[in-house]
């Protein structure tokens, strides 16, 4: 008796999901959709450098991201 296949990459990429089939395309696109519909803002860091941040986050968690951006920046920042 053989065993059942279980995982998506040895169902050749489907996923089950309830009594759908999906396609692992189909699933990429899902998740492509699902994070081009959150909000974003765009934090100037330096005269040429603007990162992209969730417009959901405090600032405070915004100061730390920024924060940690010009510290692990491999170029050099020009000020403000």
């Amino acid at each position: 008796m053989e065993s059942m296949k279980t995982t998506p990459a040895e169902r050749g990429g489907v996923t089950m999901q309830g009594r759908k089939v999906i396609t692992e395309a189909d699933r990429l696109k899902q998740l492509f959709e699902k994070q081009n519909n959150k909000e974003v803002i765009w934090v100037k860091v330096d005269d040429r450098t603007y990162i992209e941040l969730p417009a959901n986050l405090s600032k405070e968690d915004q100061a730390v991201r920024i924060e940690n951006y010009i510290k692990n920046a491999k170029h050099k920042l020009k000020k403000n």
